[in-house]
């Protein structure tokens, strides 16, 4: 398959879950464009730290990247474009077709190691996961539980890749949650940042009523 190569350097795009993009360089503009007239499809790959040069190609980017659709597309005043990107699968970039007016590259899909949504491993890891996001959502919101309200209706690759993208955690982290092949292997890292997390708001909030009062001056 070839698609347009949409080359992001502080997010990264997980399958099933949205990522809004603010466009507004011309030559990606161009491939919106294109890519509205055509069936919407665009590869989200995060650019490697160490390039600071995006035109060299798909030499500094990821391998491994997530093929999306355009859900939403608004026309800005100043001509840019706010659009939001809903990952359809992984992929693997081969080889570069097309550098202008913008990238454009052969990928293949990179599917997860098969697993059984009925399984009791899957259960247990699906349960796990949604209570420790939903605890972590209360205690990083002062209480707020609404917006992990639907999490046990998700099946098990959407909550973990929900879960990844909500995380505040680097850049690099989130890639190499999207490389791995193994959704078990994905979810385990993700409960394991999740429990740090707990942990540390979990003593913040115990002796947040310590911190003393800032004295206001005239």
């Amino acid at each position: 398959m070839i698609t347009p190569l949409y080359l992001v350097s502080n997010a990264v795009l997980f399958p099933k879950t949205p990522l809004p993009l603010h466009v507004f360089e011309e030559h990606h503009k161009a491939m919106i464009r294109d890519a509205m007239e055509g069936g919407r499809k665009l590869t989200v790959a995060l650019l490697n730290s160490e390039v600071e040069d995006e035109y060299a190609g798909i030499d500094s980017v990821h391998e491994i990247a997530c093929l999306g659709r355009i859900e939403t597309f608004e026309e800005l005043e100043d001509g840019d474009y706010d659009i939001v990107v809903v990952g359809l699968s992984r992929v693997r970039i081969l080889r570069e077709t097309q550098q202008f007016p913008y990238l454009m590259a052969e990928v293949e899909d990179v599917r997860d190691i098969d697993r059984d949504e009925g399984s009791d491993a899957l259960i247990i890891r699906h349960d796990r996961i949604s209570g420790l996001f939903a605890r972590f959502v209360e205690l990083a919101t002062d209480g707020n539980r609404n917006v992990v309200s639907v999490m046990p209706q998700m099946d098990f690759e959407l909550l973990v890749n929900t879960v990844a993208m909500a995380l505040n955690i680097t850049t690099e982290q989130k890639q190499g949650l999207l490389e791995m092949d193994d959704s078990f292997q994905r979810c385990d890292m993700l409960n394991a940042i999740l429990q740090q997390h707990i942990e540390t708001l979990d003593i913040i909030r115990r002796f947040e009523h310590l911190k003393p009062d800032i004295p206001h001056f005239n």
